[in-house]
């Protein structure tokens, strides 16, 4: 019997205290001391107790290493099929996971999003409006009363519904064919109808711009009642798609939208439920208006060479530096200052980088003994060799940038390919931690 009641410990510890790990994590999960299997002897209870106190002690010994807990998901996979022209659509299965649950489930029937747009870098936001079906377990006590009154009938449970991510956001309850905003689906569920819209916080990165790919998320929790009270549950896969995005109506000039995801899980004690959508820039505008022109700055560096003098030489080259200065001015207004270096700010800054070197090679050129149009050596003038230089540097600044150009285009397709457990794994791995403030108890 106690061997038999320490196993059952270690099998709920490993259940409650293990978070899901990805896939990278395959090889420290090999690492970890096996699980007792098999019966327990009668002939040998020691050793069998002897395993499972060692599996115990592994548990705890690897509570302060572990990745933010993501103990329970639902894995979604985006699909526009059967779903019209303009509206993308998310259908969901559920994979149950951990012990049974035995509070109450708020099943989300559909999230409807007619709207998207505004996507705002310098405040880190986007406007949009969603619309959230959803149900629970009626009482007798609420069909009873939705029978005799189904125009002012109130369950006697109604969840609140809150947007963690809201900026400034008007919540609204939505009447349905009878004028209640609550109503009796299927003889023994209430369903609601709730619509949030306004501006939603979201933060994104700028490292790959003008190649980015960004996720737009609405992060909505439950008040009061915690994930062992209450908690989000998706509808099974064979209802078809429960996430849809209208585009015909999103004002999205410069992105395309290509991926959904969808999940629930459970942060510091509360279900949440959160629905993203993944936009990828169209990066030809910025292409033709920012890199051409600077491309073409670059060419035109080497007229510096027309200039007899070394203060021609200088006058020119100011001007091309003084023409970068605008472009990144043009830059700021794209992107916000907290955005970091962009691969756009790095094709700019080099080619300043190249453009003062040149400047102080041609004018060293000028100070030649035998004049810049002099030979220096192996019969080549000073302007020759500055030029071969300043033509090494070109090839080698833009051979980096296309280096760099393929590889965030690799990184940021790979937003899109990966797992609504992934991305969310990513997602809470970046987050800052939650600032408390210590009670001192005197």
């Amino acid at each position: 019997p106690a061997p038999c009641k320490v196993r059952r410990a270690a099998t709920k510890m490993l259940e409650a205290r293990r978070p899901w790990q990805p896939e990278r994590a395959s090889s420290a999960r090999a690492r970890e001391p096996p699980a007792p299997e098999g019966p327990f002897s009668a002939t040998k209870p020691f050793g069998e107790l002897s395993r499972a106190a060692t599996h115990l002690s592994a548990l705890f010994a690897r509570s302060d290493e572990q990745a933010p807990e993501l103990p329970k998901y639902h894995d979604a996979s985006a699909t526009s099929t059967d779903a019209g022209p303009g509206v993308y659509a998310l259908s969901c299965s559920q994979a149950a996971r951990g012990n049974k649950f035995t509070g109450r489930e708020l099943e989300v029937q559909c999230a409807y999003v007619p709207f998207l747009g505004d996507v705002d870098a310098h405040h880190s936001s986007f406007a949009a409006r969603i619309d959230l079906d959803l149900t629970w377990a009626a009482s007798e006590e609420d069909l009873r009363l939705a029978k005799e009154d189904p125009r002012g009938y109130a369950p006697g449970f109604v969840p609140d519904i809150v947007i963690k991510n809201a900026q400034t956001v008007e919540t609204l309850f939505v009447a349905g064919k009878s004028g209640n905003v609550h109503q009796i689906q299927d003889g023994t569920k209430n369903f609601m109808r709730v619509r949030f819209e306004g501006t939603f916080v979201e933060e994104y990165s700028f490292a790959a711009f003008p190649f980015d790919v960004q996720t737009l998320t609405f992060v909505l929790g439950l008040s009061f009642y915690n994930s062992d009270e209450l908690r989000f549950v998706l509808p099974p896969e064979k209802k078809g798609p429960f996430f849809y995005l209208l585009t015909r109506h999103s004002a999205l000039p410069e992105w395309t939208p290509m991926r959904l995801l969808a999940g629930t899980h459970i942060v510091e004690g509360f279900s949440e439920l959160l629905c993203k959508v993944q936009l990828k820039r169209d990066p030809r505008p910025y292409v033709v208006r920012i890199g051409a022109p600077c491309m073409l700055l670059n060419t035109l560096q080497f007229g510096i060479f027309t200039a007899e003098w070394a203060e021609g030489r200088v006058n020119l080259t100011l001007t091309i530096v003084l023409t970068y200065v605008a472009v990144i001015y043009t830059l700021t207004g794209l992107v916000p200052m907290a955005a970091g270096i962009t691969i756009a700010d790095r094709y700019v800054l080099l080619s300043i980088v190249v453009a003062v070197f040149g400047l102080g090679l041609s004018v060293l050129a000028t100070f030649q003994p035998e004049g810049s149009q002099g030979p220096l050596f192996e019969n080549v003038s000073a302007d020759g060799w500055a030029a071969l230089v300043i033509f090494a540097m070109q090839v080698s600044m833009h051979a980096y940038m296309g280096a760099a150009v393929l590889n965030a285009r690799r990184v940021e397709g790979e937003k899109l390919t990966v797992s609504f457990e992934q991305e969310e794994y990513n997602s809470l791995a970046r987050n800052r931690k939650t600032l408390e403030f210590p009670r001192r108890v005197d």
